[in-house]
């Protein structure tokens, strides 16, 4: 913990901005958070409440602008921000977080709670999203049976990035998750599965994730393709969008995807 409890802070990636929304502590600048605050689900609610400016881009924040801003505190990525931490640190002080270690929502969430003094507040809110959690995983127990997948069209209309257990473990937990059911292991060309790959597991439910404001554009171009009009879940109707903001596996992209999953699945 940092010795005196920091009012100002500053983050140098955008994903770390939900996680001090949660605590209650809404970071004073982040990078790329003009774009963020406007597009994601997760944090337009506190773009009208609070004010954050934009620091440009998360390999290359604007170092003057950090600098007038006057943060008593700037959490930096290792890895991601080791070229830029020298000037950071003639800024404020700066706290390098490892984000190549695996750690759940609510491990990094105490972790940034550590460092403003927030450790109580951390454990409120998880408390209340684990209750969360445990309320979804027993009305979605009707739906064990069923196949669950969770895809991103890549752009060119016929493959998908896969969101998994690296990107959405909690929706598959079975203790203290969701407890869905995956359809199996899809056979990735390189990066992503194509379209012929998904009919292989031909899940029972797709959630497809983008932009919610691309939604109707991505969902037009795919119902031309007899392939995606082949599916199980096609055919059933049980195709339902998810923004995008659910990859930053943040807790406030954990709690969007519970509600989100009970509102459509819990029937």
């Amino acid at each position: 913990m940092i010795a005196k409890q920091p009012q100002r802070v500053a983050v140098t990636h955008f994903g770390m901005m939900e996680y001090f929304f949660a605590l209650e502590t809404p970071p004073i600048a982040s990078t790329l958070a003009e774009r963020m605050l406007g597009s994601f689900e997760t944090l337009k609610p506190y773009a009208k409440t609070a004010t954050v400016k934009d620091i440009g881009e998360v390999t290359t924040p604007n170092l003057e602008l950090m600098t007038e801003l006057e943060p008593d505190l700037i959490v930096a990525f290792s890895g991601t921000h080791n070229d830029v931490y020298e000037d950071l640190s003639h800024i404020s002080t700066v706290a390098m977080i490892n984000n190549t270690e695996e750690r759940t929502w609510a491990e990094t969430l105490r972790e940034y709670a550590k460092l403003i003094g927030k450790e109580q507040l951390a454990e409120d809110y998880i408390t209340k999203l684990e209750a969360l959690m445990a309320e979804a995983r027993e009305k979605l127990a009707t739906k064990k049976d069923k196949t669950v997948t969770f895809l991103r069209a890549s752009g060119d209309g016929s493959t998908f990035y896969v969101l998994d257990d690296n990107d959405v473990s909690y929706a598959f937990d079975e203790k203290s998750g969701l407890g869905l059911k995956p359809p199996g292991q899809y056979k990735l060309e390189g990066d992503v599965v194509s379209l012929e790959g998904i009919t292989v597991l031909d899940p029972d439910y797709i959630f497809l994730v983008d932009y919610l404001d691309n939604m109707d554009t991505t969902l037009a171009e795919l119902n031309k393709s007899k392939v995606w009009q082949s599916l199980k879940a096609v055919k059933a109707n049980h195709v339902y969008p998810l923004d995008v903001s659910i990859s930053t596996k943040g807790p406030l992209a954990v709690e969007y995807t519970t509600k989100e999953l009970l509102r459509v699945l819990a029937e």
